[in-house]
């Protein structure tokens, strides 16, 4: 047994390392680290291994919805704070355009992809994690809900596109 102990620490695993080294990718990277092979392939990268990056800014209401659906639905995510009023809005910076053209919020990074909008964002975590479900069974209780989440009742009030149309205002 230790010959073959010795051959294989030897030859096998020698030959594993000595791969990793050459070949950079195989090394392992640092907790967080994202790499996109999307050019190659499609929408391939590390980030669908690590937790959901969520772009939000904590007065706006479409993030609240996500965070509300992410913390129901039990899934630890990592919370990337876009300030939309900080020099002229974050959302208008180059790093962040690349993330969502539209320059909203929210934003979410999850299993290699990007979403965008906040019922499409809850509608794939309900798709794709069907644990501790957010709409009911039954096909009439979850139409009702859907109207519910159709409804902005707080975003006119919200948002800084308003809250800048306030301000620009002039009264005669």
């Amino acid at each position: 047994m230790p010959v073959l102990a010795s051959f294989t620490r030897k030859y096998i695993l020698g030959a594993a390392s000595a791969t990793v080294q050459r070949f950079h990718l195989l090394q392992p990277l640092p907790y967080g680290l994202k790499i996109n092979y999307s050019k190659f392939h499609g929408s391939m990268s590390l980030s669908a291994m690590s937790k959901p990056i969520l772009y939000s800014y904590w007065r706006s209401s479409c993030s609240w919805r996500v965070r509300i659906a992410l913390n129901l639905k039990e899934i630890p995510y990592d919370i990337k704070p876009i300030s939309l009023i900080k020099s002229g809005g974050e959302q208008h910076c180059n790093e962040y355009r690349d993330v969502n053209p539209m320059e909203q919020v929210p934003a979410l990074q999850i299993d290699g992809h990007t979403l965008i909008e906040s019922l499409s964002i809850m509608y794939y975590l309900e798709e794709t994690r069907p644990q501790r479900p957010l709409m009911p069974q039954d096909v009439l209780k979850r139409a009702k809900v859907r109207e519910i989440c159709e409804v902005r009742y707080p975003q006119p009030v919200l948002t800084s596109k308003t809250v800048r149309h306030v301000n620009n205002l002039s009264y005669v």
